[in-house]
């Protein structure tokens, strides 16, 4: 059992030192979480009022906008919390066994009020006009995109989990 909770330690999304409390490991889950929320709507926000004609170019910056923040933070905050960011990838590690109960409705918690922090400040930053959309039903493609999306997160996260890389 030891080996394998060495062979973990050193993989992506699993903290380093698993001893450090469950509230600091929380409060840098929240915080990164902000912040790629932060860099998600804010990047779609920028693009929105500069490249409105041009949506090839403008989902070309957003992908590169989440995924560097997304790397840089999972670089930079990984190792104490993990580098989750996504309640679905926490919720998966508790359904494999990974995470403790208790772990997964701290980071859970975190990450939405994270993400819902976030999506304030960046709302803020940018200026964004109220959408008249805001209310109104997701059309089928956005919501297979989230499923889609959601699917290739977690097939490279638990992916990159198991390998030990």
């Amino acid at each position: 059992m030891a080996e394998i909770t060495a062979k973990r330690e050193a993989a992506c999304f699993f903290e380093v030192d698993g001893a450090i409390p469950v509230l600091r490991r929380s409060f840098v889950e929240a915080v990164g979480t902000c912040l790629l929320t932060i860099a998600m709507v804010g990047s779609g926000l920028a693009v929105e009022h500069q490249l409105a004609g041009e949506p090839i170019a403008a989902s070309l910056v957003i992908a590169i906008s989440i995924a560097g923040s997304l790397v840089g933070l999972i670089i930079a905050l990984g190792k104490v919390s993990g580098g989750h960011y996504n309640p679905l990838i926490t919720f998966s590690q508790w359904l494999r066994g990974e995470r403790p109960t208790v772990c997964t409705i701290s980071y859970v918690a975190v990450q939405i009020v994270g993400g819902l922090v976030g999506a304030i400040i960046s709302t803020t930053m940018f200026g964004a006009a109220a959408n008249p959309n805001m209310g109104s039903t997701p059309s089928l493609g956005l919501v297979m995109s989230e499923i889609v999306a959601s699917a290739g997160l977690l097939t490279i996260v638990i992916g990159c989990g198991r390998s030990g890389k």
